[in-house]
């Protein structure tokens, strides 16, 4: 239904907001008068009970169920059979350890949970993995996930991720087939390192490294952009604030809200915005 219209024609639900449009791999800031093509992937932000709408407006075709395929039944694995959708996933787990195996096949009665090692080339052959569109590596062991990714690549998995620990590893590993590394104690660290940071303001994610970042910024008392709406404020081209963060909890502003002392922005925006939310959020009004 999106397809082929302004943006500015497009009706989304309080909240929502179009964030980035990606094209032929380039990255592009939503302006009113974009117009979306077909193939276009797009970023959208928002309260999470409109997205129902969203995806129906977008023409998000009915997906067929993929295949998915993991190895080790520790706590990342439990962690992901609780939040992973199980109507999208034929989900094939491999559990060496037949008690372990035993327990999470009890709790998932809809997954199929092996109790062996898919490191063995003849079991990836029997199981035909390759016709999995994923292979998660979560095994205990990382030089076993390592194995176990680069076999699954070679046996012709699209898309293999490997658990690892060691940074080491991580340095070695960068240009090899292997399509993500992840490791917790790093993701641990990226998150403690957020979270002991008391810049004002703070750069959170890359949406696109040129046209849409994601700042975090917490409004000072005597700042020039407290008591004014939103529009008022003046944002550059393409940059907005797309939620509110507050003791009550978060909101997700319209143009005639108002900024108050305290509050914590969260901001899209191209790159080098900072001067301009410094001025308005951080420094004292002259």
């Amino acid at each position: 239904e999106a397809v082929g219209r302004p943006l500015s024609e497009i009706s989304l639900s309080p909240g929502v907001r179009l964030v980035l449009i990606k094209r032929e791999g380039q990255g592009i800031a939503p302006e009113a008068s974009s117009v979306l093509q077909p193939l276009d992937h797009i970023s959208i932000i928002g309260p999470s009970e409109a997205f129902k709408g969203v995806s129906a407006l977008f023409g998000r075709e009915k997906s067929k169920v993929k295949k998915l395929a993991s190895s080790g039944g520790g706590p990342i694995s439990q962690w992901l059979l609780k939040k992973i959708d199980h109507t999208r996933y034929q989900i094939k787990l491999f559990e060496k350890n037949l008690e372990v195996a035993e327990k999470i096949a009890e709790d998932y009665p809809d997954i199929t949970v092996i109790n062996d090692d898919p490191m063995e080339s003849e079991l990836f052959q029997g199981e035909h993995l390759e016709s999995c569109s994923s292979f998660l590596a979560l095994d205990h062991s990382q030089e076993h996930n390592i194995l176990g990714a680069m076999q699954a690549k070679n046996q012709g998995v699209p898309n293999v991720l490997a658990l690892v620990q060691s940074m080491d590893f991580l340095r070695i590993l960068k240009d090899t087939r292997i399509d993500h590394l992840y490791s917790p104690r790093i993701e641990a660290a990226k998150s403690l390192r957020q979270m002991t940071d008391s810049a004002p303001i703070r750069v959170l994610a890359r949406l696109d490294q040129k046209v849409s970042l994601v700042y975090q910024v917490k409004v000072k008392e005597h700042s020039w952009g407290i008591g004014r709406q939103l529009v008022e404020l003046g944002f550059p081209a393409t940059s907005f604030i797309a939620a509110i963060e507050r003791e009550e909890g978060v909101t997700y502003p319209v143009f005639t809200d108002m900024v108050q002392k305290d509050d914590v922005l969260i901001v899209i925006g191209p790159n080098g915005m900072k001067d301009f939310l410094r001025a308005t959020f951080i420094d004292e009004r002259k």
